[in-house]
């Protein structure tokens, strides 16, 4: 059978010092984004026909600002 995928699923992996619900805690508190469901070491997100442009540069900035201050959310974990 033909693999279907749904593009409108995004999916994060959180890294080794960070854990899938960890992320997801920080993405819901520090930048009010909201994800689907976290795993071990990912977080699942969903775009709608909602979203625009400056939605995904908004998750993109977030994602950016948690990887250049890494040390500081996982010690603030």
């Amino acid at each position: 059978p033909k693999a279907y995928y749904d593009i409108s699923r995004i999916v994060i992996c959180s890294g080794k010092a960070m854990t899938g619900p960890q992320l997801e805690r920080l993405l819901a508190d520090e930048f009010k984004i909201v994800c689907e469901m976290s795993g071990p070491d990912y977080v699942v997100l969903i775009s709608t026909a909602a979203d625009v442009e400056k939605d995904f540069d908004y998750l993109y900035n977030a994602l950016c600002r948690i990887d250049d201050n890494y040390d500081f959310y996982v010690k603030k974990k």
